[in-house]
């Protein structure tokens, strides 16, 4: 509730998820840990306000495949997790996007088991909608990272695919599907994590990248200019000791 974003992580040493914030000069603050405890976690995404009320959530899909929200109440304390989708064992490739389909609540995307990129609707703490395929195959795709409003010249989200060795900026048309994309130039084989947040300096309006050198833990944000290239590359600091983020 700070009007900077968040990243949610999961402590490696007792898997305690935390909240790392952001200090609107593209540095972190002291990690603040929550009341979860991530043991069963597989990917962990920050879901924004999920729920629409107000307060940032997360959502997780654990092993056994079920999705569950945790609704947060803007003090870093999540409640008991409520399963809104099931059978995602094998797609592990997924991320919370902005509204794609236009009702006003954000959407997950992920790549399915056949390889399409898919859908699934958001609908709170309800069960998620049928998925529908937005984009046949990314030749490669390793990670589909929600972007939100990546460039500010229309009103819909973007998607940012990642392959073996690139990012590619995908927009979306609403519910139609992915269009065309984007090729921004960065060389992903040397991140090992790579995030997608809101201005990191408290723009209302497109969004940023955040990535983690493998070789020391360094994270850089790229900050985004709305005209398809970067205006501030920053060393936002070495964070370690975590082995899931979002």
């Amino acid at each position: 509730g700070r009007g900077y974003p968040d990243l949610v992580a999961r402590r490696a040493g007792d898997r305690r998820i935390v909240v790392i914030r952001t200090d609107g000069n593209a540095r972190f603050g002291t990690p603040r840990a929550t009341n979860l405890i991530g043991g069963t976690s597989a990917t962990l995404m920050n879901a924004g306000d999920w729920d629409r009320d107000g307060d940032g959530d997360i959502l997780i899909r654990h092993t056994d495949g079920t999705i569950r929200v945790n609704r947060g109440n803007g003090t870093e304390t999540f409640a008991t997790g409520v399963i809104i989708g099931r059978g995602f064992e094998s797609v592990s490739v997924i991320d919370v996007v902005s509204d794609i389909t236009g009702d006003g609540c954000p959407d997950l995307v992920g790549k399915h088991s056949t390889g399409e990129i898919r859908v699934w609707p958001g609908r709170g703490t309800s069960a998620l909608g049928a998925s529908y395929r937005m984009r046949s195959a990314v030749s490669g795709s390793t990670q589909v990272i929600g972007a939100g409003r990546f460039y500010a010249d229309d009103g819909s989200p973007e998607v940012v695919v990642r392959t073996s060795s690139k990012l590619l900026i995908f927009r979306t048309n609403g519910p139609g599907g992915l269009t065309t994309y984007s090729d921004p130039g960065i060389d992903t084989s040397v991140f090992d994590f790579i995030l997608a947040t809101k201005d990191l300096r408290g723009a209302s309006t497109g969004g940023d990248l955040l990535l983690r050198r493998k070789s020391d833990g360094m994270w850089f944000a790229y900050e985004h200019d709305q005209s398809g290239g970067w205006d501030r590359k920053s060393q936002m600091g070495v964070v370690r000791g975590y082995d899931q983020f979002g």
